[in-house]
């Protein structure tokens, strides 16, 4: 993997746990598992971006794939950012709360903007879908938060 994509995903990653931290109060392994999926939903936008744009390709092709790319590639990030936040947490703790975890929501879909540049006529549709998942639940959880405040 190309030194500049690790930093990008530990960027993402960071980004990605400060969004879910701002959004629940659940306990560490809901937010865990949250943000694993917030990772997932990353790369379901920004894979075939990539593919579409001859950045990289994939020579294995499984039955269950997302637009070309194996469904393995995707429960490899989930294992992969559920083994890296566990030991940032056995590491570093849990994130202070601060004021700026409200933005960390905004900061997550720009990330997606990032792609924008990238996007092909074959990469539009999985880009769109996986942006409207990832401000779905963000919606979701919000209003979900904003209401269990209010009671």
């Amino acid at each position: 993997v190309p030194i500049p994509i690790s930093m990008a995903w530990g960027t993402y990653l960071t980004v990605t746990y400060l969004t879910t931290s701002s959004l629940m109060d659940d306990d560490k392994w809901c937010k865990y598992m949250l943000t694993s999926l917030f990772m997932m939903i990353i790369d379901l936008a920004a894979d075939p971006v990539m593919v579409s744009n001859n950045l990289w390709k994939w020579d294995t092709y499984t039955y269950l794939s997302w637009f070309g790319i194996p469904i393995t590639n995707y429960l490899g990030w989930i294992i992969v950012s559920l083994t890296a936040l566990y030991l940032y947490g056995k590491i570093g703790g849990e994130p202070k709360k601060v004021s700026a975890l409200k933005l960390s929501p905004i900061v997550y879909i720009m990330i997606f903007i990032t792609f924008v540049p990238l996007i092909t006529y074959e990469s539009l549709i999985p880009f769109t879908i996986s942006l409207t998942i990832a401000v779905v639940i963000i919606l979701y959880l919000y209003k979900r938060r904003n209401s269990l405040s209010l009671n």
